[in-house]
C-alpha cells in the first residue's frame, strides 16, 4: 500500500486518510469485540527483593 500510495500522492487522498482516522478515533469503531477488552485490568506488578 505504501509504493501504491507513492505512485498515487493527491491531497484529496490525504484528507480522505485523516477523516477516515478521526472517525475511528472519535467513534471507537474496530477497537474491540464485544467478548473481550482490548487491554486487561491492570493490577500491579510484584516486586522482587534481589
Amino acid at each position: 500500500m505504501d509504493i501504491e500510495y507513492i505512485d498515487n500522492i493527491s491531497f484529496m487522498k490525504d484528507l480522505k486518510i485523516i477523516v477516515l482516522t478521526l472517525k475511528k478515533v472519535f467513534i471507537r469503531e474496530g477497537i474491540s469485540s464485544n467478548t473481550s477488552v482490548t487491554m486487561e485490568k491492570f493490577t500491579g506488578t510484584k516486586v522482587q527483593n534481589y
